[in-house]
């Protein structure tokens, strides 16, 4: 994607794998490349009844990875990514092109995870061990202002952290799990005591909406 991605080239991205992954590359390709299109190959098949699958033959005669033909997790996955990105679109359009939004993704076995860096604090991103049809670790981080962030992602832990030189902690003064609807933010849980130690999205595109401090 990176190669093709420039300003005067629009990523267009027709034909890609339907395992699980993809979602993750979707959210990554949209929010990331500025994508105008990001398709699965043969994508109304996630939908059907019976979805039609290339034989073991063929794909070994046509050397392609049989994990891109797994369409197990699939449907939901990639169908909360698309839902979330027409809902975020007034975020998306505000920020793209600033500091404000940045976007990680897992693109080898070898990749532990990556560090975000922001005005006031660096937020270090973990990467959840893949397994059969579950999406790769992706995200996107929104700073709303110095001190909230809104994160919305997959398979990964989420840590922040004080600038080098400032040895003061991290400590949130609200942290809401929750969704968008019509566009706008719905608190599904307001977390505290021990639910505020850990954050992890897990297989399913979740949400945390987090207001910082510093002591």
């Amino acid at each position: 994607m990176k190669t093709y991605s420039r300003p005067d080239n629009p990523l267009l991205i027709p034909e890609v794998r339907k395992d699980a992954v993809t979602a993750s590359y979707a959210l990554y390709a949209f929010l990331h490349f500025h994508a105008l299109c990001y398709a699965p190959f043969g994508v109304e098949d996630l939908w059907a009844d019976q979805p039609s699958d290339l034989s073991a033959e063929v794909i070994d005669a046509l050397k392609l990875d049989p994990l891109s033909f797994n369409l197990s997790g699939t449907k939901e996955t990639l169908g909360e990514v698309y839902r979330l990105l027409e809902e975020i679109r007034p975020l998306y359009l505000k920020y793209r092109g600033t500091e404000h939004m940045k976007c990680f993704l897992k693109q080898s076995d070898g990749e532990q995870g990556c560090y975000l860096k922001f005005k006031n604090y660096d937020i270090e991103i973990q990467y959840l061990p893949r397994t059969d049809g579950a999406p790769a670790a992706a995200g996107v981080v929104f700073e709303l202002d110095e001190n909230t962030f809104l994160i919305i992602g997959m398979m990964c832990s989420i840590r922040f952290h004080t600038k080098p030189g400032d040895h003061r902690r991290v400590d949130f003064l609200t942290k809401e799990a929750g969704t968008f609807h019509v566009g706008k933010w719905v608190c599904e849980q307001r977390q505290n005591g021990d639910e505020k130690i850990v954050s992890v999205l897990y297989n399913m595109p979740g949400c945390f909406r987090i207001e910082t401090f510093k002591y």
